[in-house]
């Protein structure tokens, strides 16, 4: 009897021990290491809004992107950070340009310093991964301009006429040369589109070691956010006119556009930037002059411009929400109206 007494409460004590062990890693985690981290950015000068137990700064994030999301925009207004990067735009305000941000537990070092985007992305990249993108998201972006192959892009343009669409492809590359000027002007209005509107808002990386960046001290394992909408849109860096649509501001070359280099980040900087983007753009500028050769376009007048954003944990991606049905009617141009296939 004394026997079984002794190995209940053995079993008892062993039980207590390993909740005990259990309490105490959640206790470590969801509260004791996050602010041992805020104390080691506080040091240094970077805050951000108060860590939340367990939740970080989900509501408030939530709440601001609801409320962003609930008002409308300007008719023809390209001023969307407020309402796409809500909680930079905000925090920002408050706190700087870098602060700290809360997602659940993990805590994001938000950096929109040109300086300090070039470290992370080229100067001292090997001391930062990319966090990789779920599934879905890799899906989403591997089915975007790189997938407008030859024959998608005949058979959208030409019908059932696929001969005549390769035919067309082959004369295309015989007046490239021709067609410089033309590619130029259409290359500027992309890259301001891509300014406005980049096809990732924002990135994350995390840092491999302790690293030491732009004299401020990051531990290892410490996510940075990348808000690339928000260096877009930075009127220090890219002038007043930040948020209207400029294609001008290219004349002279991405690397000339801005007050700093590396503020036209659209596919990322430097070992880890899109190696398809190059294709991207030269297959984006065909299709768009094949298009313009045969439809003409009008803005519908029930459109409402209301960018809303696909949240993912390591990307997020802006696309129009059509709030109204399709926002830009085609027409086919008669035969007659085409404009020219030799550039003017």
């Amino acid at each position: 009897m004394e026997k079984l007494f002794f190995f209940y409460w053995l079993k008892l004590l062993a039980i207590s021990f390993f909740v005990l062990v259990f309490v105490l890693k959640i206790v470590v985690l969801l509260w004791w290491k996050p602010r041992r981290i805020e104390e080691h950015f506080s040091k240094q000068g970077i805050r951000g809004p108060p860590y939340r137990f367990f939740i970080g700064n989900v509501k408030e994030l939530v709440e601001m992107m609801l409320k962003a999301s609930s008002q409308p925009m300007q008719p023809f207004s390209h001023n969307i950070l407020p309402r796409v990067l809500s909680f930079y735009h905000h925090w920002k305000k408050i706190y700087g340009a870098t602060f700290l941000v809360w997602f659940g537990p993990t805590v994001r070092l938000t950096v929109s310093d040109p300086d300090l985007i070039r470290e992370i992305f080229s100067t001292k990249s090997e001391f930062y991964e990319k966090i990789e993108a779920h599934p879905l998201v890799k899906q989403l972006e591997g089915d975007g301009l790189l997938s407008l192959k030859e024959d998608v892009i005949t058979r959208t343009a030409f019908g059932s006429s696929y001969e005549d669409g390769k035919a067309i492809f082959r004369l295309q590359a015989q007046q490239m040369v021709l067609a410089a000027e033309a590619f130029q002007k259409l290359s500027m209005i992309l890259n301001e589109s891509l300014r406005l509107y980049p096809p990732t808002i924002a990135t994350i990386r995390r840092s491999r070691t302790d690293v030491e960046l732009g004299g401020y001290k990051i531990p290892r394992g410490t996510e940075l956010l990348i808000p690339i909408l928000a260096v877009h849109h930075d009127q220090s860096i890219w002038g007043n006119d930040a948020n209207d649509f400029n294609p001008g501001r290219f004349s002279d070359g991405v690397g000339r556009a801005a007050k700093h280099s590396v503020a036209f980040i659209p596919f990322g900087l430097g070992v880890r930037t899109c190696i398809g983007q190059n294709l991207a753009i030269l297959q984006a500028k065909l299709t768009l002059a094949i298009i313009l050769q045969r439809f003409s376009f009008r803005l519908a007048p029930s459109y409402q411009h209301a960018p809303t954003v696909l949240c993912f944990y390591t990307h997020n991606m802006v696309h129009p929400s059509f709030l109204s049905g399709y926002p830009i009617p085609m027409t086919h141009q008669p035969e007659e109206q085409k404009l020219p296939t030799k550039p003017i």
